[in-house]
């Protein structure tokens, strides 16, 4: 058996934004797409996805309480929260977001349909495993991938939302195992520590655990049904599984607003990959889940690096690990995704410099 070497999964996010800098020279497209800094702070309310207040999702809230969007000039506002990848793709269609998180399914469904977006960075990577409460019998129990997936056969499985990236890679496992989608029943149960409460409580037989749901439940609690992030060929591991997007008319009409967007994007993923960030991301997570300190600790130390590559950027790489959410090839890479936003990026000093993309 083979498989694609990269899988993700993911959440989502919506960033309304219009630039104090823009307003004095609305229309105005003379900026370069990867040219001088704005002076002036960019002001646009924000969406995100479930779990926004946990550092392993998204890190929007914590940059914000940290300074940062002040130091690369966001003016924010506001910061709002998207149930669903659906939503977060109707906001931008329906014109209520200028940048918004999206999952592949949902962003390129809205391609299909007419709709002409540019993407911007790229967020965070999977680690996961599929658990279940350790009472639950298993038949395939210690075998390797996949025949460990029989398992799943005719149970509950519980995703953060219905129809998103985890039930996309959930698929991709029962698929490997000679299994349908119609074999299993996919419950929605919100962000990690939501979702190990509804294990806890028998809301469904089987979770799809992305941290810290694991940490949540404790060492003991639960029981791994499919090792998926200790296979290296399973479905998705290590891949982006979410990337943030605006409207094609928008990056046109606003590309300030665009490279003041992609630069404070990669100042932030520097600033929660600082070690001497490590304390206020760790009261975040005491905070956002009730963690005790050793248990903040634990999640820091076990999943900060492996969920947060070190750059935002949409290489043709991350792009081509879009396919395994969205089920066949994404759209065109050049057409796609907004170079002027990549070289934004690399400007700020961790991306790499080569990646190219559609002119924003």
């Amino acid at each position: 058996m083979t498989h694609n070497p990269h899988r993700r999964i993911i959440a989502s996010a919506v960033i309304t934004a219009i630039s104090a800098a823009l307003l004095a020279g609305c229309g105005s497209t003379s900026s370069s797409s990867g040219g001088s800094e704005a002076s002036t702070a960019a002001s646009f309310t924000f969406m995100v996805g479930p779990g926004a207040t946990s550092p392993l999702l998204q890190l929007e809230e914590q940059a914000k309480a940290a300074g940062v969007f002040s130091t690369a000039n966001w003016n924010v506002s506001q910061i709002a929260s998207a149930a669903s990848g659906a939503e977060l793709a109707s906001a931008l269609a329906g014109g209520s977001a200028d940048i918004a998180l999206q999952v592949p399914n949902a962003a390129f469904g809205l391609m299909a349909q007419g709709q002409c977006l540019q993407f911007l960075t790229a967020n965070n990577a999977v680690v996961s495993s599929l658990i279940s409460l350790p009472d639950l019998p298993l038949t395939h129990q210690g075998e390797a991938y996949p025949a460990s997936a029989l398992d799943l056969k005719g149970k509950t499985v519980g995703v953060v939302s219905l129809g998103g990236s985890q039930e996309s890679i959930t698929n991709l496992v029962l698929a490997d195992a000679g299994l349908k989608p119609s074999d299993v029943t996919y419950v929605a149960v919100g962000a990690p520590q939501q979702a190990a409460l509804a294990l806890q409580n028998k809301q469904v037989d089987i979770l799809y655990m992305t941290p810290p749901a694991d940490v949540v439940l404790g060492a003991g609690n639960y029981q791994t049904v499919v090792d998926l992030a200790g296979t290296p060929d399973a479905p998705g591991q290590g891949a982006v599984q979410s990337l943030y997007a605006t409207t094609c008319e928008y990056a046109e009409a606003h590309p300030d607003v665009i490279q003041t967007f992609c630069r404070g994007a990669q100042e932030i993923r520097d600033w929660a990959l600082d070690p001497a960030s490590k304390e206020a991301l760790m009261t975040d997570m005491k905070s956002a889940l009730g963690f005790t300190d050793a248990q903040a600790q634990e999640t820091y130390d076990r999943y900060m690096t492996k969920i947060w590559p070190a750059s935002v950027a949409i290489t043709p790489e991350v792009w081509a690990q879009q396919q395994l959410w969205y089920g066949k090839e994404p759209p065109p890479y050049d057409t796609s995704v907004n170079a002027g936003c990549q070289q934004s990026v690399a400007a700020a000093g961790s991306a790499p410099t080569s990646a190219t993309g559609a002119q924003g």
